[in-house]
């Protein structure tokens, strides 16, 4: 070989190489290059979802707060209907009732083996029957 033909195939050689560098380099540029723009694309979608958890939280907790706040009304207004004074005065304006005398009160003595409050269940679901002279 001659000193130019040594002297081309240095060049060629050069340029072969540098051209599939440059393919590499080029190749490696694009993957990384996509790989950012995936890595950014990922970094605002999950920004985004944090706003909107955010934004729900909140909403939630105004829910909540409302919801606390007419629990605690009406627990006030249960307790305010519950009130002995109150029943007794509806008992006796409302429907004409009075306080029982002494000897009014006849104590039952307990039975064994009798539900008391499946006897009540009962009283109250027995068909009552109405006779001839009662008054509606």
């Amino acid at each position: 070989m001659t000193r130019r033909g040594r002297g081309m195939a240095r060049v060629f050689k050069r340029r072969s190489t540098g051209a599939a560098e440059g393919g590499l380099l080029g190749r490696r540029s694009w993957w990384i290059g996509a790989g950012l723009a995936l890595a950014m694309v990922v970094a605002v979608w999950e920004r985004s979802e944090v706003v909107s958890l955010g934004y729900e939280v909140s909403q939630l907790r105004a829910a909540r707060d409302m919801e606390r706040q007419r629990h605690r009304s009406l627990i006030l207004e249960s307790a305010s209907l519950a009130s002995l004074d109150r029943i007794e005065r509806l008992a006796s304006t409302q429907l004409g009732m009075a306080a029982a005398q002494s000897g009014q009160i006849q104590l039952v003595p307990e039975q064994p083996g009798v539900d008391p409050a499946a006897m009540v269940a009962a009283l109250h679901l027995r068909p009552q029957v109405a006779r001839a002279g009662d008054a509606p």
